[in-house]
């Protein structure tokens, strides 16, 4: 057997003569599609191998993580890089390992293969990579000159922490200015006990009439100021699009801390200084129990140099949380629970003053796939500076998913399911319609559209229904058209921008990929239909599910019609009764908000 390695974007070779077969490596599902379309030989898939080496590989990558924290002395920049939480969503890093581990396992397979296959591999360093990992067991050529592609990808990544640099710095100064110019003479520090919930908003939750409210902690706030509690926000601005001058004025009729308030030109500097410092946290030296990947670190310390200077916004929590909370006597801190550097500084500032009577609270307010990452916890994890005190969960099934992963636990309790609807499902007779529900995963995104749109003519000839396509509310659908390189949606499709349940109500049948909305799905009735993926684990987050309901193991590509026959056509009572099973089983599993089950946050 022998491996043709070329890069994905720059070939160097004219890919017409090439008529064998190929393997694309990487998780650019269009990419793929483009190089399919170019090719005449047959694609080798490794999906099954994949999700077989993204269970075999989560120990090794949660012990190799665990040596990173270790060698950092669990500090606050090696916990604000993407690698320490974990985010197999946004890093390619911990795709890439599974990646090559499903290569290899695919070559220890057909080592009597005798013919060339080209691989296709998404970047340069995964390339380097390959090449180093199989050298050992098959014979290897690679495309001439990757080395230069490297130092220009290298070259790539600088300039984009060059210009996050830039971004970050005009972005402090027009906030900056945005908030002193409503900025009230007489500002004082709070007193005794409050509690600091940190809100994700956009331009929706800051334009609905009414107490400023998100779409995770909904009704929280309120019902905690009810009960006779001071109650702060802390507002995570994310993609705003309105006028900063009418956005801060909300923000100030709101009880919101406003960081810009207490901060100087120092707490920027430093903050931008400390952003910079999350990229010297990454190790290369540490080795891999079965790979070598130090090509791969040094590829994820360039991204992160490219990305890390967005992060300084969340280390400037540091300065405002000491000079706002000075006069405080104890202070509840309520964050998101997802592994992600927004929730980091607010526990490590609890853990690290010793004169505020302190707690801090994580929030794990959806179910997720087994396949993120960060919900696996690895020992020693919890006693960091940055893990809250306790996690609170929407439910006992919820509570019971992230102890049999890892989680001590004494550390984990079940709570209200904030971001769930109980409401009864609505007669069938009003649900035509086929819905589907957007990721904020661009590439789960395209994979989605791109296998459906195939199906374009079928589904309009047999079915005669609405589609819907309900984007996810932080993405725009500016950036879903060009994407697909399209200019509006196919002819029959429509965008929906109604509320999640109004879009629900009006379908039987719900198309999804790597989303927790799922969960909205099997609560409001309809039946869901989770898409497989091709170049990565499946990110089915009803996964844990699975066993008890086969029905919701993720469909493949080739399959997608006979289902959407079955469940529209020949088959539709018993879809109807076994998704009310599931719908019963999650009803159990989830506490609907009440006074008891919000009384876990005092």
């Amino acid at each position: 057997m022998r491996f043709f390695l070329t890069h994905a974007r720059f070939p160097n070779f004219n890919s017409n003569s090439w008529n064998g077969r190929w393997i694309y490596v990487g998780r650019n599902y269009l990419t793929m599609k483009t190089w399919e379309q170019r090719l005449v030989g047959e694609r080798i898939s490794l999906k099954e191998l994949i999700q077989k080496e993204s269970v075999k590989q989560r120990p090794p990558i949660l012990d190799w993580i665990a040596r990173q924290r270790e060698a950092n002395d669990d500090s606050l920049h090696w916990w604000m890089t993407d690698l320490a939480g974990r985010n197999n969503m946004s890093s390619r890093f911990f795709d890439d390992i599974i990646h090559i581990a499903a290569l290899k396992s695919w070559v220890d397979q057909n080592l009597s293969y005798q013919d060339e296959i080209l691989v296709i591999c998404e970047d340069s360093y995964l390339l380097a990579t390959i090449e180093t990992n199989l050298k050992p067991l098959i014979k290897i050529r690679s495309l001439l000159g990757w080395q230069i592609i490297l130092l220009l990808e290298s070259g790539y990544y600088i300039l984009r922490g060059c210009a996050t640099l830039a971004r970050q710095i005009l972005c402090f100064w027009k906030h900056y200015h945005a908030a002193r110019a409503s900025r009230p003479s007489n500002l004082q520090t709070p007193h005794g006990e409050l509690y600091l919930i940190h809100q994700c908003l956009d331009d929706k939750a800051l334009t609905k009439d009414g107490p400023l409210a998100c779409r995770y902690f909904t009704v929280l706030p309120q019902w905690l100021e009810k009960q006779g509690k001071q109650v702060y926000r802390l507002p995570w601005l994310f993609d705003i699009s309105l006028p900063l001058n009418k956005v801060y004025q909300k923000l100030r009729e709101s009880s919101c801390l406003i960081p810009e308030d207490w901060l100087t030109w120092r707490d920027y500097v430093v903050a931008l200084w400390d952003g910079y410092n999350t990229t010297l946290a990454i190790n290369h030296s540490i080795d891999y129990e079965s790979l070598y990947i130090k090509l791969l670190v040094v590829r994820e310390r360039f991204k992160q140099l490219a990305t890390g200077f967005s992060v300084s916004q969340f280390f400037l929590y540091k300065p405002v949380l000491g000079n706002w909370g000075n006069e405080l006597t104890g202070l509840i801190s309520i964050t998101h629970y997802e592994s992600m550097q927004p929730e980091r500084v607010q526990p490590y500032f609890c853990r690290t003053n010793e004169k505020l009577n302190s707690k801090s609270i994580g929030y794990y307010h959806s179910l997720v796939t087994r396949d993120y990452l960060a919900y696996h916890n690895f020992p020693g994890e919890t006693g960091s500076l940055v893990f809250p005190d306790v996690i609170i969960t929407s439910g006992d099934l919820a509570r019971s998913v992230l102890i049999d992963q890892g989680l001590d636990p004494e550390k984990v309790q079940s709570g209200p399911a904030l971001r769930q609807q109980f409401t009864p499902p609505v007669s069938d007779d009003s649900r035509r319609a086929l819905a589907v529900l957007l990721s904020l995963d661009l590439q789960a995104v395209t994979e989605t559209l791109d296998k459906l749109s195939d199906h374009l003519d079928w589904i309009n000839s047999n079915f005669k229904i609405p589609v819907m396509i309900k984007p996810h509310p932080m993405m725009r659908k500016e950036v879903i058209l060009t994407q697909m390189n399209w200019t509006n949606l196919p002819q029959g499709w429509q965008w929906c921008d109604d509320e999640m349940i109004d879009v629900l109500s009006k379908a039987r049948c719900c198309v999804t990929m790597a989303t927790a909305s799922i969960f909205d799905v099997l609560l409001s009735g309809c039946i869901a239909l989770p898409l497989d993926r091709e170049l990565t684990t499946a990110w089915n987050s009803a996964d844990f599910l699975e066993t008890e309901f086969p029905v919701l193991k993720t469909v493949p590509k080739e399959y997608l019609r006979q289902r959407l026959e079955e469940i529209f056509v020949s088959s539709r009572q018993w879809y109807d009764e076994e998704f009310m099973s599931i719908r019963e089983k999650l009803q159990v599993g989830l506490n609907p908000v009440s006074d008891s089950t919000l009384a876990l946050f005092l």
